[in-house]
């Protein structure tokens, strides 16, 4: 959300193109920017979490196979 508000813009480019828009107008515009925004880091968060689950679930599962392993070779 705090990415929205400190977007590089340019001030002078948004008053001529904001020129027309009534209040309500501008804010119902601010917050479908913010809120595509916030879709679009809610979903590098998703692949950076969903990535880290799967490197740990692999190493969790080599950890296992390992161990199971080596207590099959002192029971031997």
């Amino acid at each position: 959300m705090m990415s929205a508000s400190f977007a590089y813009e340019d001030p002078i480019l948004r008053q001529q193109t904001q020129a027309a828009l009534s209040t309500t107008q501008k804010t119902s515009a601010y917050f479908k920017e913010m809120g595509k925004n916030m879709v679009s880091t809610g979903k590098g968060f998703a692949k950076v979490g969903a990535l880290f689950a799967g490197i740990e679930c692999v190493i969790e599962s080599v950890s296992v196979v390992l161990k199971t392993v080596y207590f099959q070779a002192f029971l031997i």
